[in-house]
């Protein structure tokens, strides 16, 4: 893909799966809802997380992240794209509940108008 076909291919609401470095440096891999932030250079993803979820605390500890983004079957018909890089975790109440909304915005409300 080029980069113009990844950064549409980003814009959708897909879920992403997101891994981070467990304790004992096995991959911690979980769903998560993200948002592209294509405008930055080098592209940039902000997600919303407990502050005490396992996804956090691993990232305290050990910044290193990887984002994979995926549709299509059958198998032919599958891409994605695989994003690595450092995570941080942000914890300003602020930016924290502007970024809820945010996500509240790209997967929620289209499905229910609510």
């Amino acid at each position: 893909m080029s980069v113009e076909d990844i950064a549409a291919f980003l814009e959708a609401p897909h879920v992403g799966v997101l891994s981070t470095m467990d304790p004992k440096g096995f991959p911690h891999s979980v769903g998560i809802y993200y948002l592209p932030r294509l405008d930055r250079d080098p592209f940039e993803f902000d997600m919303w997380v407990y502050a005490k979820s396992q996804k956090a605390l691993n990232v305290g500890r050990d910044p290193h992240a990887a984002l994979l983004v995926e549709e299509g079957e059958p198998y032919e018909d599958l891409k994605g794209v695989l994003v690595r890089g450092r995570a941080a975790v942000i914890d300003d109440r602020d930016e924290v509940y502007a970024l809820g909304r945010e996500i509240y915005e790209r997967y929620f409300l289209p499905r229910t108008g609510v």
